[in-house]
């Protein structure tokens, strides 16, 4: 009952809508696997927010290493993560988190076999052999990664985390990582 001129009008402004409709659909839809890296953004600047921030209250060096460990393990997805650190030319083993100290400190010397401490200057990643404990069935870590960390442009220790068999570090877990 429409005059025809309406009529026209109706039918122009429901297929404009549609493929507006279709569209935004369509986009969204291929935009989903984006959100996920987008989160992950997010939650590596709030990491780093919390980091700056405790770098300036806590003057505790082991609270400080206990807190780059789990950002660490928060941010790369890592099973483990402890820092081996250069103290009177000596490599100790610290803020091992999900990793015992006897097994961390066969892994840093499996790992110091396998780098030049001085002059690691980047995030680097490797696998480990099958077998790195002796007596134990199956070595929980094969692929771990090194990143250094410098002291008024040298390198004082190494943050190291580690991933199980079938793992592989992204370029955003070694990015977030460095």
């Amino acid at each position: 009952a429409f005059s025809p001129s309406l009529r026209q009008f109706n039918q122009i402004v429901m297929i404009y809508g549609s493929i507006y409709f279709l569209i935004l659909f369509f986009t969204t839809l291929f935009h989903l696997p984006t959100a996920e890296a987008y989160d992950r953004k997010a939650q590596e600047v709030t990491s780093l927010q919390y980091f700056s921030k405790l770098i300036t209250e806590v003057l505790d060096f082991n609270d400080l290493a206990e807190t780059v460990t789990d950002i660490a393990l928060k941010l790369s997805g890592s099973k483990a993560a402890w820092i081996i650190w250069k103290e009177n030319n000596i490599m100790n083993s610290l803020a091992a988190k999900n990793i015992g100290f006897v097994e961390s400190d066969k892994l840093t010397r499996q790992i110091l076999e396998k780098i030049n401490f001085e002059k690691l200057t980047s995030t680097k990643t490797f696998n480990l052999p099958d077998k790195i404990v002796e007596g134990a069935s199956e070595n929980l870590f094969t692929v771990v990664s090194v990143s250094p960390i410098k002291t008024r442009g040298e390198t004082q220790g190494i943050l190291v985390a580690a991933k199980g068999s079938g793992q592989v570090f992204t370029q955003d877990d070694l990015n977030a990582i460095e």
